[in-house]
C-alpha cells in the first residue's frame, strides 16, 4: 500500500509505510570512526637500511609517529629493541619498545574483530600478526608471518583498513573481518598461536 508524503518539485510523490516511517525518523549522524592519523612506514629503503624487512619495527614506526612528537626510524627501533641484528621483533619487543615513547600497549590473545573495533573506536589501533599469503593485498611472495597496523574499519563495521609495511606504495589497504580472522589464525603447525595482537 502507497502512502502521500510532501510535494517535491511541485508534484505529490508517493512512499510505502516504510519510507514515510523513515522521514519521520530523526537524521541519522554519520557514525564512521575518523580514520585514526597513523602514517605509513615501509620496513626497508629510507629509515631502514641497516635493520632491513623487520615488520615489527615498522609497526611501531608507524604507531608513534602517530601517536607521539616523537619521530624514530624504523633503524632506530630495531638497533634498540631487537635481540640481536636481523633478528625480527616480536610482540614483547615491541611492547618494550611502545612503552619507550610513553605508550601502554595491552596484548590481547584472542584478539578478535569485535575487540579491535572497539578499541579503534577509543582512538586505539592495533598491532596484529597476520599470515602473508591471506590478506588480500600482497606486495611480496613472502608466506611467513606478518605484522600489519589496523587503523579504521568501515561503515558497516564488517571492513578493516590497514598498513602493510611490505608495501611501500604507502597505500591503505582493505579486508574484510572475516578475511581478517583468517590471516590471524591460518598458521601452520608450531609456527604461530592465533588471534595474536597489540592494542595501543
Amino acid at each position: 500500500m502507497k502512502h502521500l508524503a510532501d510535494l517535491q518539485d511541485g508534484h505529490l510523490v508517493l512512499l510505502t509505510a516504510d519510507e514515510c516511517e523513515r522521514l519521520q525518523q530523526p537524521e541519522q549522524q554519520d557514525t564512521r570512526p575518523t580514520i585514526l592519523d597513523i602514517p605509513h612506514r615501509c620496513q626497508f629503503g629510507e629509515g631502514a637500511d641497516e635493520r632491513r624487512n623487520d615488520c615489527g619495527a615498522a609497526c611501531v614506526v608507524m604507531i608513534v609517529v602517530g601517536l607521539t612528537d616523537n619521530n624514530p626510524t624504523v633503524d632506530d627501533v630495531a638497533i634498540a629493541h631487537q635481540k640481536r641484528p636481523n633478528a625480527y621483533m616480536g610482540f614483547w619487543e615491541l611492547m618494550v619498545a611502545l612503552r619507550v615513547y610513553k605508550l601502554t600497549p595491552d596484548y590481547v590473545r584472542p584478539l578478535r574483530a569485535d575487540h579491535i573495533r572497539e578499541s579503534l573506536d577509543s582512538g586505539r589501533p592495533s598491532i596484529v600478526l597476520a599470515k602473508y599469503p591471506h590478506l588480500p593485498y600482497k606486495a611480496s611472495q613472502f608466506t611467513g608471518s606478518h605484522f600489519v597496523v589496523i587503523v579504521i574499519y568501515g561503515y558497516d563495521g564488517d571492513e578493516f583498513y590497514y598498513h602493510d609495511s611490505l608495501a611501500c606504495d604507502g597505500d591503505i589497504r582493505k579486508i574484510s573481518s572475516s578475511d581478517l580472522e583468517t590471516a590471524m589464525s591460518k598458521f601452520d603447525p608450531g609456527e604461530n598461536r592465533p588471534y595474536q595482537g597489540l592494542i595501543v
